[in-house]
């Protein structure tokens, strides 16, 4: 996931950091959810290839990283793993933001 931020940092955004990161915890939540509700990895692909160039690249790194945890079969851990997947988007995007 790690070349998401990368992604995410190098464009810059009129949008503060937080309002960015919220959006893309909100599509690694949406990828998440969808891996855990059975959706194949084709079919996130093509979805993630009708968005414009960044937001096909942002999506289609939330996929690999999505597509490589397990299915989880009780829905108590399945929203686990949402608001785990979402929450570490969201921290890694702000971290990228960050001036050093």
């Amino acid at each position: 996931m790690r070349s998401i931020i990368v992604l995410v940092g190098l464009v810059t955004f009129s949008a503060g950091a937080d309002e960015l990161c919220s959006q893309v915890s909100e599509a690694a939540i949406n990828v998440m959810e969808a891996r855990q509700g059975g959706v194949s990895r084709t079919a996130m692909r093509r979805i993630a290839e009708l968005q414009e160039p960044l937001e096909r690249d942002v999506m289609l790194e939330l996929i690999v990283a999505a597509y490589e945890s397990e299915v989880h079969l009780s829905a108590e851990a399945r929203r686990q793993e949402v608001a785990e997947f979402g929450d570490a988007s969201y921290q890694q995007c702000l971290e990228s933001r960050t001036p050093e």
